[in-house]
């Protein structure tokens, strides 16, 4: 039996993950001497004007890290002055090219299954082709060749 959460218990939890609260012990950036206060703002910036990271990509790579640091992953950084906001930042990058890849991926292979597709699609139109009886083919337009190789050629004009 599933058992819901009460309407308490959801916005406890909502409550809880703040990204503000997830951010403060990052929020120090910049130089020493030229101190500049991190947040999603410009985190989010960096990722997509400066990095060039999509829209999609960037807003992905953003949950997923600020979900495990809600979940208790922390950023130690090498001690000197906002060392732990750039090995963050550095992190959501790290996700960024990781998406960025399986995103890649999957479009290798949409292309490749694709692909394949149409060669299956030509192998069973002449299976069709050869199970139909020699004296109505030509008077059967599904069949033609050249009419079927017009039809295909328009489909990939219009994609």
């Amino acid at each position: 039996m599933v058992t819901y959460k009460s309407p308490e218990e959801i916005w406890e939890a909502k409550s809880r993950f703040s990204f503000d609260k997830l951010l403060e012990p990052y929020i120090e950036g910049g130089q020493q001497d030229q101190p500049v206060k991190r947040s999603i703002g410009t985190i989010f910036d960096y990722l997509i004007n400066k990095k060039k990271y999509p829209l999609d990509v960037a807003g992905a790579a953003l949950l997923i890290v600020f979900n495990e640091l809600f979940e208790g992953k922390s950023f130690e950084g090498d001690g000197t002055y906002g060392s732990k906001g750039r090995e963050l930042v550095t992190y959501i990058r790290i996700k960024c090219d990781e998406i960025s890849q399986n995103k890649l991926k999957s479009q290798v292979f949409e292309n490749i299954a694709g692909a394949k597709m149409e060669v299956l699609q030509d192998l069973s139109w002449e299976m069709v082709r050869n199970a139909i009886p020699k004296p109505m083919v030509p008077i059967m337009p599904g069949t033609w060749r050249w009419l079927r190789k017009r039809k295909i050629n328009k489909e990939r004009k219009t994609k």
